[in-house]
Parts: C-alpha cells; structure tokens; sequence
C-alpha cells in the first residue's frame, strides 16, 4: 500500500428496506467525512498496521490512527475504539477492521472503518443522538452537523 487508499461506499444486499437505507445514509455521511484522514492512513505501510493487529499493540495503532486524524479533526472527535482485525491470505487481499467512535455535540457513533488496500468502507454500528427526537430526519441533519463542525477546517455542504 505505498499510494493512497481510495474511499468508495460499497452496497450490500441489506439495503433493501427504509431501516437499511437509513443505515447506508449514515454510514455514507461518515465515510464522506472521513476520506481524507483513510488517505492519510493509506501512507502508512499495511505491514506496520498488521503487526500492531496481530501483535495487539493497540497503543502503537492509536498512535497511527491519532497522527492521522489530527490534521483533519478536532481532538477526540474521532477515536481508535481499540478493537482491530486482520485478514492476509496468499489467495486475496488483505481485510483490515478498526473499530472506531465518533463523538461530537449531541452525536455519539460507533463504527468499524474497513480498508483492503484500494477501497474503504464504514459499518455503522450504533449511533446515539443525545437530543434524542423521534424525527429521523432531525437526527440524520444533527450527524451531518456534528460531522462537518468536528473538523478542523470545516467545509460548508
């Protein structure tokens, strides 16, 4: 992985009905928010981020995960959740998860960033809105704020 990592949005077969939908919205807000700290990730080499994995030095991958938010994020916007996994078989690409939370304002998501070496994915895992409305679009608008106000040069959508 010595280029940049490009960040695409892939749809699953789950995305069917108005709940999944919902679903993949979110996690596209996310992923859009984020393609610049996955390309500043991307310069990092795979095999330094497999062995912080494998060997569970999680501190190391913080680290790696921080140097490479903190150009785009205000600090603790977005966090290493310390869980990760690693997939590398001589048959197919290499599978990294890093489970990571985003919490500003009222937004608090919890999220697992894939990457396999050319692409980037988000999976939503939980997300609580501490202004808590039953109005899902009020919800999704208060993610989308959160999210562009958290970074450190905010561009207006």
């Amino acid at each position: 992985m010595s280029g940049s990592i490009s960040f695409e949005i892939m749809e699953t077969a789950r995305r069917h009905d108005p709940m999944s939908e919902l679903l993949g919205t979110r996690e596209t807000l996310i992923s859009d928010a984020i393609r610049d700290f996955v390309a500043e990730l991307g310069l990092v080499d795979p095999a330094d981020l497999i062995a912080y994995i494998r060997l569970e030095r999680y501190a190391n991958l913080n680290d790696v995960i921080d140097s490479s938010l903190e150009m785009h994020f205000k600090p603790g916007s977005f966090k290493f959740g310390y869980g990760a996994e690693c997939h590398v078989d001589w048959a197919a690409d290499m599978k990294i998860s890093l489970d990571m939370e985003f919490c500003h304002q009222a937004v608090n998501a919890q999220f697992r960033l894939l990457l396999d070496g050319k692409d980037g994915s988000v999976e939503l895992d939980q997300i609580v809105f501490t202004d808590n409305t039953d109005d899902v679009p009020t919800n999704t608008d208060a993610l989308k704020k959160a999210l562009q106000e958290s970074r450190l040069n905010q561009v207006s959508a």
